[in-house]
């Protein structure tokens, strides 16, 4: 599509993506399409006509899965090219879909993109925000290894949070093993040990 684009053939093109019956493509190339002409001078108003059109598309998604993907990538377009409220209602949309879906691997996947999306931006309250919440709702020990790899893409941007995961995890192990685990007792003689 975009060697469409580059040959000068964007109508031909956009001809082309309005034709498949794929709309999941359809909004993916939609937005390539979008981040090409929005990079071109003075295709500005073209570029936010697929901007539109993909938004459109996505709306029109069943697949909660691919709608939320799609949001999220639509919304790091839109950030790279600095227009971060439009950008802010894609990510805000994108975490009400997930909001909606089952609990699954593939939820903490679209989640971690979500999360480092919101981290490539620059929008470290946002980020913290969502991962809190989807911690906040975390009911058995599965759950809450799923979803720890959220907090990932803040280690960065806040070393110091990478440690405190660390020793949180190495906590939580030891305390789910019961007073019997080897590593309890080793809590246990470490805590009593403690001078405060």
């Amino acid at each position: 599509m975009l060697v469409l684009c580059q040959l000068g053939q964007e109508a031909k093109a956009l001809g082309l993506v309005e034709l498949l019956t794929d709309r999941e493509r359809q909004a993916k190339l939609l937005i390539e399409l979008a981040e090409w002409l929005l990079r071109q001078p003075g295709r500005l108003e073209e570029g936010w006509q697929r901007c539109r059109r993909a938004a459109q598309v996505i709306a029109q998604l069943s697949d909660g899965w691919a709608k939320a993907r799609l949001l999220i990538r639509l919304g790091e377009a839109l950030s790279e090219l600095h227009q971060q409220q439009e950008a802010e209602r894609c990510w805000q949309e994108a975490e009400r879909v997930l909001s909606a879906l089952p609990d699954h691997w593939r939820k903490g996947e679209a989640l971690s993109e979500l999360v480092s999306s919101l981290a490539q931006a620059h929008r470290w309250h946002e980020a913290v925000r969502l991962i809190q919440g989807t911690w906040l709702q975390v009911v058995n020990r599965h759950a809450a290894f799923d979803y720890l790899p959220l907090a990932f893409p803040l280690i960065p941007a806040f070393p110091e949070l990478g440690m405190a995961l660390y020793d949180a995890t190495c906590w939580a192990e030891a305390f789910l093993q019961g007073p019997s685990g080897p590593s309890s007792r080793s809590l246990l003689r470490a805590r009593s040990s403690d001078p405060a």
